[in-house]
């Protein structure tokens, strides 16, 4: 073979060679043109089989999606049926009459075809056990939040509902009153600050708030259906302030508190203190419970807990109320 037919006979030439064999085509192109139709026949050929090759793996292709697909719905559709099943389990024995939103519908298939775990499955059939019972019970938002909600901090979030309160002015309001006392306590079962702060990061409960109690007005709270009112320590304070509450007492727990002790002597004839006696009127009417208080969709969501109370922290709490003037008593 000539060096020419072995240069035309190279299967990847570079361009500056295809250049060549362009430029002198015709004066040998008697040498190339069998080269040339060869070639052509064999990318022909190649390219014949590579577009067999090519069918072949698109059918594969589109088998495994198609084999990919059906798995993932029939996988759905397991999840689906299984958390409609294991919702007969938590219906109660009469159900409102009104209709489930149909956008509702779609929203929840849609959110809870995905999970397989146990214990999110039987989370989403207790919703929808509970919107069926209820329409309006759950709203889209608790929805989309209880998706990304994984397992770990579902846990985390049941361990605070024995924990909880109910304020009767919020219908659905759900709060976990703490002192550094049951803080303590709590932290025994692995509630630490951090797990509140996290719970709060994903939506849950709001941190760091407040209840006033006045004293001409105490609040009813019901901690698991139990009822219990929460007013200001007259007593408590009396032995903490006893001039301070001796002289608020006979006067007017409003009354601006002179300006000095001598003010006080002469206007009153009492001897007690400035000091005492803003104590005792600051003790009287500005006793705070602190709080961590739940979303709405924390609210709705602790309503399926199924806790039970915890008398241990029920009078941890109650104990170290009286530490700030604050009494607890259980209603009838």
């Amino acid at each position: 073979m000539s060096d020419l037919n072995a240069l035309l006979d190279l299967k990847g030439l570079t361009e500056p060679v295809s250049k060549l064999i362009d430029t002198v085509g015709s004066a040998v192109g008697v040498l190339y043109e069998p080269t040339r139709i060869r070639r052509k026949a064999e990318a022909e050929s190649d390219a014949a089989l590579i577009s067999a090759h090519g069918q072949i793996e698109i059918q594969e292709l589109a088998a495994h999606a198609s084999e990919r697909l059906n798995a993932r719905e029939m996988r759905r559709q397991r999840n689906i049926e299984s958390v409609v099943v294991e919702s007969t389990h938590y219906l109660p024995n009469t159900v409102s009459k009104e209709g489930v939103d149909e956008d509702w519908i779609a929203q929840f298939f849609e959110h809870c075809q995905d999970v397989s775990n146990e214990q999110m499955r039987t989370l989403w059939a207790k919703i929808l056990a509970g919107e069926v019972a209820e329409p309006e019970s759950f709203s889209l938002r608790t929805l989309n939040l209880i998706k990304l909600l994984s397992k770990t901090e579902a846990t985390l979030f049941s361990m605070i509902c024995p924990y909880l309160w109910s304020n009767e002015r919020e219908e659905s309001g759900e709060l976990h009153l703490y002192t550094p006392a049951t803080k303590e306590l709590i932290t025994k079962v692995g509630l630490i600050d951090l797990a509140f702060i996290h719970l709060q990061s994903i939506g849950l409960i709001q941190l760091n708030t407040s209840m006033m109690i006045k004293r001409e007005k105490p609040i009813t709270l019901f901690y698991h259906g139990k009822a219990y009112q929460f007013s200001v320590d007259e007593e408590s304070i009396a032995r903490q302030y006893p001039a301070g509450y001796s002289f608020l007492k006979r006067n007017e727990p409003n009354l601006n508190i002179p300006a000095s002790p001598f003010e006080l002597e002469e206007k009153y004839g009492e001897t007690v203190s400035k000091v005492e006696a803003i104590y005792a009127k600051e003790a009287l009417h500005n006793r705070q419970l602190h709080a961590y208080i739940l979303t709405d969709s924390g609210s709705q969501l602790a309503h399926l807990s199924g806790a039970q109370s915890d008398g241990n922290y029920l009078a941890t709490l109650t104990n170290s109320l009286k530490e700030f003037h604050i009494k607890v008593e259980a209603e009838n």
